[in-house]
């Protein structure tokens, strides 16, 4: 038996399992790659310059280190000549965020609600047709899942991405239908750990999908004819796990009062962006966007804005002193357009489109006027006030470029602003977001946790359109839905 201890910002997480020789490497390459930190590659035919530590320096430089990782597996290393090792510093977005927040206390458990777990899909192997996956309880202990892709792992990435794509551009003859590909996305990412699930009454899930995984609505997977994965668990999509506990643990509310929410939506759209972006109905008429608003329950807002400019927005985000915790955006996003001065392919992307103001028609003029970018949320807003961002609109979680650590969009940019959960959208929206909207305040009403009230929307909406996953599916809860709302007067 070895132990793989996984050492990150803020916890060593411990796994036992039984492992074979010829598998351990396959194992602890995954798992060793999402450090953010000094971590190992293991490598037995590689120029010494790029792989300069050996063991036995390791042992004079990094003695902790060599303890850690190495000591168990020294024999396992020599046996197979592997001699020279490699230390990596692997920082991705949400290691960044977190620069000088380290926590300094080390807990005997993770901070997570009863009969919860994380499950991590590493696509670490993807190309070798494997994804690895980690199931990590409350006590640390993890469950480690190699999944072979039978089918290879570029028609896997093809099955994903028809999913969340709008139109039938990408269709094909040999396209399979979608319900066949949620059927063996449950088979291939869920049925391997479902047992271990079951053994330790698991009930509420908190996903960490890398790269192109991002773009699986899991909740619509199919677990048997009439069943989806959201019938029997919560879930919910995280960056990292570090990051989470380090959200779950810091205490930011400490507020008796009130809280409220501010909607926020557009009347006018300018004639050239809803060209450019075919912001139309299906008889080619503009979205009356104001209809998505009769939707919300009038006791838990103040009034709403219907003609939401940059310079509202700016204001609101300087607003600390008012009662509002959830910002509600119902007007269009666009998740493919980023600044003009970002030039790198892994700058964030994605806007919010305002109401339109400018006189001038001029593109650089509307562009300027109306489109705020995910880049601007991240740059000039502090959002820590707020709980929750609900991003009602359409592709409000995906973004122009998809990383192992997830998409770099307006969900992303909210989050990085200070809002620990954001609720977006993977499609189009339809018009059974105004019911969403309408079930989840309700139960967030009634005192349910976001995350427990999501999950209670989704089932109720599921049971008022039927089966068809489209209409329910492709909503996302991403960061920390174990807050809750204080929407009602609890003194009167």
């Amino acid at each position: 038996m070895y132990q793989v201890v996984f050492k990150d910002t803020y916890k060593l997480f411990t796994t036992n399992i039984w492992m074979k020789n010829k598998d351990l490497c396959k194992c602890l390459d995954p798992v060793l790659d999402k450090i953010s930190g000094k971590h190992f590659r293991f490598y037995s035919d590689f120029p010494s310059n790029e792989f300069p530590w050996t063991v036995e320096s390791l042992k004079i430089e990094y003695n902790d280190i060599y303890l850690t990782f190495i000591q168990s597996i020294e024999d396992y290393l020599s046996k197979n000549k592997i001699y020279r090792l490699k230390l990596v510093l692997h920082e991705d977005f949400c290691s960044k965020i977190l620069v000088g927040k380290q926590r300094e206390a080390y807990q005997e458990q993770l901070e997570l609600p009863k009969n919860a777990c994380y499950i991590e899909y590493s696509t670490r192997r993807l190309f070798d047709s494997q994804i690895v996956s980690y199931v990590v309880f409350p006590n640390k202990t993890a469950y480690i899942k190699i999944i072979n892709l039978q089918n290879g792992h570029e028609n896997f990435i093809k099955d994903i991405t028809y999913l969340t794509v709008d139109d039938d551009s990408s269709s094909s003859s040999d396209q399979k239908h979608p319900e066949k590909i949620l059927e063996e996305l449950y088979t291939i990412l869920f049925k391997p750990l479902i047992d271990v699930l079951k053994q330790h009454n698991i009930e509420k899930i908190k996903i960490i999908p890398e790269g192109e995984l991002q773009n699986i609505p899991f909740l619509s997977l199919i677990v048997e004819k009439g069943c989806y994965l959201i019938d029997i668990f919560e879930i919910s999509i995280i960056p990292s796990i570090e990051f989470d506990q380090f959200v779950l643990t810091y205490e930011i509310f400490d507020n008796q009062q009130v809280e409220k929410v501010a909607l926020f939506t557009t009347t006018n759209i300018d004639s050239n962006i809803e060209k450019e972006y075919a912001l139309y109905d299906d008889d080619d008429k503009p979205i009356k966007l104001s209809d998505f608003v009769e939707s919300i329950p009038g006791e838990i807002y103040s009034e709403s804005n219907l003609k939401t400019t940059k310079e509202d927005l700016d204001l609101f985000s300087n607003d600390k002193k008012s009662n509002y915790t959830v910002f509600h955006w119902c007007g269009h996003t666009q998740y493919n357009h980023k600044r003009s001065d970002q030039n790198n392919d892994y700058s964030i992307s994605g806007c919010l489109i305002t109401e339109y103001t400018n006189k001038d028609k001029s593109v650089e003029n509307f562009t300027h006027d109306t489109l705020l970018y995910s880049s601007d949320i991240i740059e000039n807003y502090n959002l820590t006030h707020l709980k929750l961002a609900f991003l009602n609109s359409c592709n409000s979680y995906k973004a122009r470029k998809t990383t192992r650590s997830g998409h770099l969009g307006l969900t992303r940019a909210f989050y990085a602003a200070g809002i620990p959960c954001v609720i977006a959208t993977l499609v189009s929206v339809f018009d059974e977001s105004k019911d969403f909207s309408d079930f989840l305040y309700e139960q967030i009403m009634k005192g349910h946790s976001i995350s427990t009230s999501f999950t209670n929307a989704i089932r109720k909406l599921k049971k008022k359109t039927g089966d068809g996953h489209e209409h329910w599916a492709y909503y996302v809860l991403f960061g920390n839905g174990e807050l809750k709302l204080n929407f009602i007067d609890s003194t009167k």
